[in-house]
């Protein structure tokens, strides 16, 4: 039933407000489908187990998973979240019986959070699966399906994983150009192309979408390049609904926390200068695609990446910026377009793929 992920949802509001009714009013719970995270102090941490466990129960004989059920412990400091090994009071742990402590780190709706070497180990992991995966697409005889195998099973994943992680996250680009490196084999593979034969523009071409008479790939073998581009268009896609919920306020200190630093705008700034020189390698290739990309004209605030000449577009997007500001007045309406945070609406439908029956609970 497609209507049945929905339901499920809106069923599950009634109990939620319930909990939420009951936890300190310095929580805050999150869910999407079946993951709920609650985000509270340790001392708080036993008591919104039971509370969860004792409304899912009522309202819905529901069962909490506790095998997939985790207790992450972290701490605010000056350069953000920390997650160190012992911080919880081991007393009041134990009594989270069965509960896992996952002092280093944990998958949050199939994103890493946690400590440098937690994330590290999670993309070597996700690495050996994806190249298991393309193994396994790769005995298959029929072309056709090998390649949509590869855009719509092996590679929605890492897009949503360069969407939502920051790229300056340890691992991450080593990750990338590794999976890039995969993917070009894969598609070797797949369309019969010695490596020989293989140019360095070709890869490009084969990611333009499909109603540019090419495979439709979305970038199949370019995340690492698109790194920056994703991470930047995340931000600006989700920053005015963190903004609705949060207080002027709050939203503002949220931009000011040092750990975001996106004030200084180099990902902006990179992830447009990528973006303009993909785009005018594609002109080359074949002027005819000019028509299909969007012009951004300075009127609009940036320069169009068609246009020649060199172009600072740093400055052009901190222009852009402070006409924002001053259109909308403070900080709170400029963060819309440019604030930080990665997580947003393209990770919740991506991250509720795979959510089986895990309860999150950060204390």
């Amino acid at each position: 039933d497609p209507a049945g992920p929905f339901l499920f949802c809106l069923g599950l509001k009634a109990c939620l407000d319930a909990i939420e009714a009951q936890l300190p009013a310095s929580a805050i719970i999150l869910s999407l489908m079946d993951d709920i995270t609650v985000l509270l102090d340790s001392e708080s941490a036993l008591e919104a187990f039971k509370i969860c466990q004792r409304e899912l129960k009522s309202k819905f004989n529901l069962e909490l998973n506790v095998m997939k059920s985790k207790v992450v412990p972290f701490g605010d400091t000056p350069a953000g979240p920390q997650f160190p090994e012992a911080t919880l009071d081991e007393m009041r742990v134990c009594r989270l019986e069965g509960l896992e402590i996952a002092r280093n780190g944990a998958k949050l709706l199939g994103c890493p959070i946690g400590t440098d070497a937690f994330k590290q180990s999670f993309f070597h992991a996700k690495l050996e699966e994806i190249q298991g995966l393309l193994h396994k697409i790769g005995l298959l005889h029929n072309s056709q399906i090998q390649i949509l195998l590869l855009r719509f099973c092996a590679h929605p994943r890492v897009i949503y994983w360069n969407r939502l992680i920051d790229p300056r996250t340890p691992g991450k680009r080593e990750f990338l150009l590794q999976h890039d490196g995969q993917i070009v084999r894969a598609l070797q593979s797949a369309l019969q192309i010695q490596p020989s034969d293989f140019q360095a523009h070709t890869a490009t071409q084969l990611s333009l979408p499909a109603n540019l008479g090419d495979l439709g790939g979305a970038s199949l073998s370019s995340q690492a390049r698109l790194s920056e581009i994703a991470f930047a268009s995340s931000i600006a896609m989700c920053s005015g609904a963190i903004y609705e919920r949060l207080s002027r306020r709050r939203f503002s200190d949220w931009l000011a926390e040092p750990h975001h630093r996106f004030h200084d705008l180099d990902i902006i700034a990179h992830a447009c200068e990528d973006w303009s020189s993909m785009v005018a390698q594609i002109i080359r290739m074949d002027p005819n695609k000019e028509a299909s990309f969007i012009k951004l004209t300075p009127d609009e605030g940036l320069v169009s990446p068609l246009e020649a000449g060199p172009v600072d577009v740093g400055a052009q997007w901190q222009q852009w910026h402070q006409r924002q500001q001053r259109q909308h007045g403070g900080s709170g309406s400029t963060g819309n377009g440019v604030g930080g945070g990665g997580a947003g609406a393209t990770g919740d439908v991506n991250g509720g793929a795979d959510a089986g029956a895990r309860d999150d609970a950060n204390g």
